[in-house]
């Protein structure tokens, strides 16, 4: 049984979107938070912190990881969040000497708002989209019959005369105003969540500044 109508199994069909709805499953918060942490090994590597060779070995070996379920159950219920038992099971799934330069310098809210950074953004762009496509729709419509004549309303009582072009000039220009807002604010407005143990990045030193912009443009956000 759900306890949403977004995620009713016949109720969604009015209230839900199964492409949005996935961004929020627990499947697709996972695989965020291993792209924080691959890309994070990456820019690392990057800045000398830690080996090519074990960023490499945590891209690779984390390129098909499937975290236990159950566990990360139990384990919110003894840390409070989920990162701790991740990373053991990521450190365990890398092996080998690279395993304990998983998660170098992060802490548990970098990982999980960068992941919650990463899937907002993708559900805005979803949305920029059909902005977009319903935009066009509208142009259409007022291209093939905005000379068409209808009734104006005001207080639903009828009015005076107004075209089809001036109706959907209503429901357009909200809408581009909308798109253009939410286009700007993909550019800029999804920031990388990156400062460590107390926001300092004291592990990293003086390659803290270049470590988090190198990772914020390997994860497409803003530093």
């Amino acid at each position: 049984m759900s306890l949403s109508p977004f995620e009713h199994p016949f109720l969604s069909g009015l209230f839900g979107d199964s492409e949005i709805v996935e961004l929020f499953s627990a499947r697709a918060d996972i695989d965020a938070m291993v792209r924080f942490e691959t890309g994070l090994a990456q820019a690392e590597a990057q800045a000398g912190i830690i080996s090519e060779e074990a960023a490499e070995a945590i891209v690779s070996r984390l390129s098909d990881f499937a975290a236990d379920m159950t566990a990360l159950r139990h384990g919110v219920a003894k840390d409070g969040v989920v990162v701790p038992e991740l990373i053991r099971q990521m450190r365990a799934a890398v092996a080998g000497q690279a395993a304990d330069r998983v998660h170098f310098g992060a802490t548990s809210q970098d990982v999980i708002d960068t992941s919650l950074m990463l899937r907002l953004k993708a559900a805005a762009e979803i949305i920029s989209a059909r902005l977009g496509r319903l935009i066009d729709t509208l142009g259409d419509l007022a291209s093939r019959d905005g000379h068409n004549p209808l009734t104006g309303y005001t207080r639903m009582q009828a009015a005076i005369g107004i075209t089809v072009a001036d109706r959907a000039a209503s429901w357009t220009a909200p809408l581009e105003r909308h798109l253009l807002r939410l286009e700007s604010f993909t550019q800029s407005g999804f920031a990388l969540q990156f400062g460590g143990a107390a926001g300092t990045l004291e592990k990293l030193g003086d390659n803290a500044a270049a470590v988090r912009a190198d990772l914020a443009k390997r994860l497409g956000l803003a530093d």
